[in-house]
């Protein structure tokens, strides 16, 4: 599930933990630590075009003897605070001539400083990936520490400091990257088109499929009942799968509101690595479908249906 595709290095000593959306109405985690993917440059690269072009020192990549791509991290502090409240690691780029000129410096002085540039996006600000930056090396860190040099967004966090409520704005980014969009058409109409597509492209030829619901993040799924874990009987048709992560205090809200509502005994728990999950089979009864996915968004969830996607996934 998205919820644990995001590393959460939450910090129980800050001001605030969570915050109220002002987007869907929720309280969320707020992440003071977010992993970053490698560079592009480097996953993109062929088996054989990296074995010509790359070479790897303990997670460190030179590329073409010429460019050296090393983890940092960027900090971000709130106005007056001596400690930072916010830490990404995210990848840099710099020169390796660059930095073979000033290695016996690093020896001597303990800390370097190289012109580069960021080599990560980050879903809550436009366009990072390129920023010229300063980086600085310490012998005695893994991590490198870098500043952001060139005009933008992030520049003038890290220069200025942070707010509260520049923290709920950034969050509320990373929670819901499409913006406050409202759509056009009911989620009734929207789901059961979705659910129409699946039956007519999937269960047609009993193929597995997903339909997510989410609202920036996947708030749970419409799946083949191949895929739930209380199918015992191979039925090809449509199910619900709920998991609720209780190291989130967002989904200790959600399944308490849960285990209030008439239609729980209905439901299927299944233990999964740890994590609550709660399955239907609902057969192909898709008004009872749209009716009861409608009734978990609003009362287990509290989000207005308007602002809900919902998008379906074949397997190929």
């Amino acid at each position: 599930m998205a919820k644990r595709a995001i590393e959460n290095a939450l910090k129980k000593d800050k001001i605030m933990d969570t915050f109220k959306c002002e987007i869907c109405g929720k309280e969320h985690e707020i992440y003071t630590g977010i992993e970053t993917p490698e560079p592009e440059l480097i996953v993109e690269f062929s088996d054989e075009e990296k074995e010509k072009r790359v070479k790897e020192f303990d997670g460190t990549y030179v590329v073409d003897s010429k460019t050296l791509f090393m983890k940092g991290e960027i900090f971000l502090y709130l106005k007056g605070d001596e400690e930072p409240y916010f830490s990404w690691p995210v990848w840099a780029s710099f020169s390796l001539k660059d930095f073979q000129s000033k290695h016996d410096v690093f020896k001597e002085e303990q800390t370097i400083e190289l012109d580069g540039v960021l080599e990560s996006s980050l879903p809550f600000y436009e366009k990072t990936r390129g920023l010229k930056s300063k980086i600085f090396l310490n012998i005695n860190y893994d991590y490198s520490t870098i500043k952001i040099e060139e005009k933008s967004e992030i520049k003038d966090d890290q220069t200025e400091g942070i707010t509260e409520d520049r923290i709920v704005s950034l969050m509320q980014k990373l929670y819901h990257s499409k913006g406050n969009k409202k759509f056009e058409k009911p989620f009734a109409t929207r789901l059961a088109k979705e659910i129409d597509l699946a039956e007519k492209k999937s269960l047609s030829k009993n193929e597995n499929f997903l339909i997510d619901i989410s609202l920036g993040s996947i708030l749970f799924q419409i799946v083949h009942t191949e895929m739930l874990e209380i199918n015992n009987e191979n039925t090809n048709g449509f199910g619900l799968h709920l998991s609720f992560d209780e190291s989130f205090k967002s989904s200790q809200v959600e399944i308490a509101n849960f285990k209030r509502q008439d239609y729980l005994k209905e439901f299927n728990y299944h233990n999964l690595d740890g994590i609550p999950t709660y399955q239907i089979d609902l057969g192909r009864n898709k008004e009872r479908i749209v009716n009861l996915v409608s009734q978990i968004i609003v009362a287990v969830y509290e989000i207005e249906l308007e602002f809900v996607e919902v998008e379906y996934f074949e397997f190929i």
